[in-house]
């Protein structure tokens, strides 16, 4: 798999993609790099070639569900 070229064809459409669950636009843009990096660390699991964009989706909706585990808002509640 090259990354190279995984980042040409689906860097616009992943963008996107995590755009349409995150607002912040620099939080977006961190975690599309933050993808590439893990894709390009765990490219060797990948089974099937054929299933390489399913693959990266998968890791990139993990990605979004790990920013908002981390970025919880939380309220803090007065003693009554």
């Amino acid at each position: 798999m090259d990354i190279e070229q995984i980042w040409q064809e689906h860097q616009t459409k992943l963008y996107a993609f995590i755009r349409s669950k995150i607002s912040n636009e620099c939080d977006a843009k961190d975690l599309l790099q933050q993808l590439f990096l893990k894709i390009h660390e765990k490219q060797d699991t990948l089974r099937d070639q054929k299933k390489a964009v399913s693959w990266i989706y998968q890791i990139t909706r993990n990605a979004v569900t790990d920013y908002y585990r981390t970025h919880k808002r939380t309220v803090e509640l007065n003693d009554i």
